[in-house]
């Protein structure tokens, strides 16, 4: 019962974490979404002003009709990269609104940018006992592995050595061994 309570709190723990992280992450995908959108944007300026290039140059005789047509064929593409960023921006705070419980139609605004940070040095070894303690899967495996043995030491004050119970427990004990 204890060792279930400990698994309890820690799958607890497990699920806030992981509400926590899925939450956060699509926070930072709707600021990707925006800054792809603001990238997007930039980008159809930038193919509009070359296809205003093209025909000026056109029409002083500089260029070929091609040269103009694949800059339109540029914008248009522009136009719909632009289109795709918006529906991106839409996917992505709709997908946020649905973790945070709210109506998908709900107008979220955003309050911090998305600026790159480091993670600084991290201590592995403190790392790796950290997530022995915490994680939900070792902590399970413990748990497995004290069950197993247990039901081991039952089935040999019941059972003899040789009998298919007890090797079928010693199996199990073995299988459920932590290396």
């Amino acid at each position: 019962a204890k060792a279930s309570r400990e698994m309890a709190v820690k799958a607890l723990d497990y699920t806030k974490n992981s509400i926590a992280f899925g939450v956060e992450s699509a926070y930072y995908g709707v600021l990707k979404a925006e800054k792809n959108l603001e990238f997007a944007k930039a980008s159809l300026e930038r193919t509009n002003t070359q296809y205003k290039n093209a025909q000026a140059s056109f029409k002083k005789g500089s260029v070929a009709k091609l040269d103009v047509l694949s800059a339109e064929a540029n914008v248009k593409s522009a136009e719909v990269t632009v289109k795709q960023a918006e529906n991106g921006v839409t996917s992505a705070k709709m997908e946020l609104a649905q973790l945070m419980g709210v109506p998908l139609t709900t107008e979220l605004t955003l309050t911090t940018g998305l600026t790159p940070r480091t993670a600084g040095d991290i201590d592995l070894g403190a790392a790796i006992e950290k997530g022995l303690e915490t994680d939900v899967s070792v902590a399970t495996a413990k748990l497995n592995m004290t069950n197993s043995e247990l039901d081991l030491q039952h089935t040999g004050y019941t059972y003899a050595s040789k009998s298919y119970n007890y090797m079928k427990d010693e199996a199990t004990h073995k299988s459920n061994v932590i290396q």
